[in-house]
């Protein structure tokens, strides 16, 4: 005998009473429900008694049901539906019903849509952000690390465009060679950045070995940071030896950058930038061994260190003194950026982590745009990063 009720009818025996009136006894309003059904109504309550039909806390939420049930199921229906499955049961024996997740977007009425057809347009899909890729943290302190580099630029460019201005007032052009502190500038900025490649540098690679076991041997081994750090002078061939000891990693391997030349860097002309020039491979390298170079030469005035000229980075004036230009300053800083994110996503690779890094306000007022555009870095990030803007 099926239950008139409940839509599944379980077909358990009919069982006699044991005596008339007995609380607990089966009647004829639950007989034909196992023991472990939810729908099985209490005796003591009063809408079965009188009405015949179970309340809304009494709905069945056992899964040998169809899914298609009374009206008067559905809210618990759902419900249950929404619990974990360790409260369902699939059989009088309690074992767990599998859990059914589902991709696919709904519809208008908010039920899911056929397979393979899309939710109309008009409905947003809520998607759930990825987690935080765990290297994120080097790359946000990257901006307060640039920031002395940055705020020296930026009064480069007003101190320019001021010059400029000045000109054109005496009823010249805006070009001409700059005023006498735009040298000073230009090697500040470049001595503030190879300063900001030392720090993120060996932030990255601190961060990276706290998620890497074998990058954390049971005695003391070389110094990242301190005195003794082991980039203490950020040349590639140092960043190199540091990053292949702790986890065998080459990133000079994904350098690639892109900067900005003046064509008497390349061949006869102006001094004034020109288009943009790309490096790969090796020049990738000695394009950092020039910057790290006339850090060092403007740092300790040691003229055994001072860097002999690369095209985008220093040049070297027929008397054979370096000069720094305003083009090398903004350089500088874009090739660090462009460092940083290449060196962050290799090494994430290398060492297989999971998670999504973004793009953040901080990084659109540190000018991080403008030095990512038409660059290898740039591209990656607005392909990979979340919130990114086109670069």
């Amino acid at each position: 005998m099926a239950c008139a009720r409940c839509p599944g009818g379980h077909p358990a025996p009919i069982q006699p009473r044991s005596r008339p009136g007995q609380r607990g006894g089966l009647t004829a309003s639950n007989r034909t429900h196992p023991r472990a059904c939810p729908f099985r109504p209490r005796p003591s309550s009063r809408s079965t008694q009188t009405s015949g039909r179970p309340s809304a806390f009494q709905a069945c939420a056992c899964t040998q049901h169809p899914r298609q049930v009374p009206p008067y199921h559905r809210r618990s229906e759902q419900r249950a539906v929404r619990e974990p499955t360790s409260r369902r049961q699939s059989d009088v024996t309690g074992a767990e019903a599998p859990r059914t997740i589902t991709s696919q977007p709904p519809a208008h009425d908010g039920t899911l849509a056929p397979p393979g057809q899309a939710a109309p347009a008009s409905r947003r899909v809520h998607v759930v952000p990825s987690r935080l890729h765990p290297l994120q943290a080097p790359l946000d302190n990257l901006i307060d690390y640039m920031r002395d580099g940055h705020n020296i630029e930026q009064v480069l460019l007003e101190l320019l465009g001021q010059t400029a201005e000045a000109r054109r007032a005496q009823g010249k052009t805006g070009a001409g060679n700059p005023g006498v502190k735009h040298p000073s500038l230009n090697r500040a900025a470049v001595v503030a950045t190879v300063g900001a490649l030392e720090a993120f540098s060996e932030d990255l690679a601190v961060t990276a070995q706290a998620l890497d076991p074998q990058a954390n041997p049971p005695t003391a081994w070389y110094k990242i940071t301190g005195g003794g750090g082991m980039v203490q002078t950020p040349t590639p061939e140092n960043l190199r030896k540091m990053f292949w000891t702790f986890f065998r990693f080459d990133p000079t391997a994904n350098w690639e950058w892109a900067v900005e030349v003046s064509p008497s860097e390349l061949g006869p002309g102006s001094n004034w930038r020109g288009p943009v020039h790309r490096y790969t491979g090796r020049d990738t390298s000695k394009f950092l061994n020039a910057m790290v170079s006339a850090r060092h030469g403007f740092a300790h005035q040691d003229k055994s260190q001072s860097s002999s000229g690369f095209p985008g980075i220093v040049t070297l004036t027929p008397g054979g003194k370096i000069s720094i230009h305003s083009h090398h300053a903004s350089n500088a800083l874009s090739v660090l950026l462009q460092m940083a994110i290449l060196t962050t996503h290799g090494l994430s690779d290398h060492l297989q982590l999971q998670g999504q890094f973004r793009w953040s306000r901080a990084m659109d007022d540190a000018d991080w745009a403008r030095r990512l555009k038409d660059t290898t870095a740039g591209a990656l990030a607005a392909k990979a990063w979340r919130n990114s803007p086109t670069l």
